[in-house]
Parts: structure tokens; C-alpha cells; sequence
């Protein structure tokens, strides 16, 4: 049996749905509205919704209510576990780069505070776009900072599907002039 409680149970689910979705707290109260302090109230692990609301939420993503309220140590660990490699990643490379917070910020235009918690893997999910942020800034691969185990240099070859997942694609042909 978990030591997590119901609430945190469904709090990591919620989590890990909304990251396969590419989803925002934002996104998910616009589209089913639901008031964004209730929803952050689920979203943080400090209430429970009601039966019909998390109905509403297996809907959306298309998956059994079970999905969201039982605990599921493949799925929801597997994401912690590439979030806090990736965390570790922000961190070791900005250390490699001796660069500091402020600097990182001011490159990239993260808040210090956000950037403090992406490497502490306190934020529960990053947008693909401020992963590419970071993959650029370091000169890395993005699939790689996400935490999966593919190498660290860039390939360019390297995409991901609209769930993040990596999806192998051709080789790109060089030299080829394209008549536009």
C-alpha cells in the first residue's frame, strides 16, 4: 500500500495526463470550465474532486477514471523519474557552462524563481518550447534533456510526437535546393 493519500494520488495522475497532453492548468479550465483556484486546489494535492468532475477530466483525455484515482507506479514514477533527470540536467549544465541563474535568465528570459525550480524538479511539467529554449542555450538534445536515455549531442533528426514521445525519422538529405 502507498503512503500517498487519495488527493496526492490523484494530484500526480492529474500531473502526468495533462504532461502526455501537453496540457496547462490554463488550457484544461478554459475547455471544461472549471474555476482555475478549484482546479489548482486538485492540481497541488489539496482537495479531491467530485465524482463528476473527475468524469469529466477522463473524458478529456480520452482514459478510465481509474487512470486519474488509483496509483500507477509505471506511469506516474516514470515521469518524475525523466523530470528530476531532467532537472539535474538544467542544473549540471549550467554548472558546466559556469553560468548563473541571472545569466540564464537573461539569455533565456525565465524567471530566476522558475529557473530555481525547474532545476530543483519542484515544477510538475515544462513546456516543449522552453525545453527547446534550454536545448539551444546548452547545444543539446532536447529528447536528452527531457531524460530519456538517447545521447546528449545534438541530432537533428532527433523530433517528438505531440505526447513528447521521440520518433524516429529519416535522415535529412543535404545539399538539396528546394524550388519554392
Amino acid at each position: 500500500m502507498s503512503d500517498l493519500g487519495n488527493k496526492e494520488i490523484f494530484s500526480r495522475n492529474l500531473k502526468y495526463y495533462m504532461s502526455l497532453n501537453n496540457k496547462n492548468r490554463n488550457d484544461i479550465c478554459t475547455d471544461l470550465g472549471f474555476k482555475y483556484t478549484t482546479f489548482t486546489s486538485w492540481y497541488n494535492g489539496d482537495f479531491y474532486p467530485r465524482i463528476d468532475k473527475i468524469e469529466m477530466l477522463a473524458n478529456y483525455f480520452k482514459i478510465e477514471k481509474s487512470d486519474l484515482i488509483e496509483e500507477h507506479h509505471n506511469k506516474a514514477s516514470n515521469f518524475d523519474e525523466n523530470f528530476q533527470l531532467c532537472s539535474k540536467r538544467l542544473k549540471n549544465l549550467r554548472n558546466k557552462f559556469n553560468l548563473t541563474l541571472e545569466e540564464v535568465s537573461k539569455k533565456t528570459g525565465i524567471s530566476i524563481r522558475l529557473l530555481e525550480r525547474y532545476e530543483k524538479g519542484i515544477v510538475g511539467k515544462m513546456k516543449q518550447s522552453t525545453i527547446s529554449i534550454f536545448a539551444d542555450l546548452y547545444n543539446v538534445n532536447e529528447v536528452w534533456l527531457m531524460g530519456y536515455d538517447v545521447p546528449m549531442e545534438r541530432n537533428l533528426n532527433t523530433k517528438l510526437d505531440k505526447f513528447g514521445t521521440p520518433v524516429v525519422s529519416l535522415p535529412i538529405l543535404r545539399n538539396c535546393k528546394s524550388r519554392l
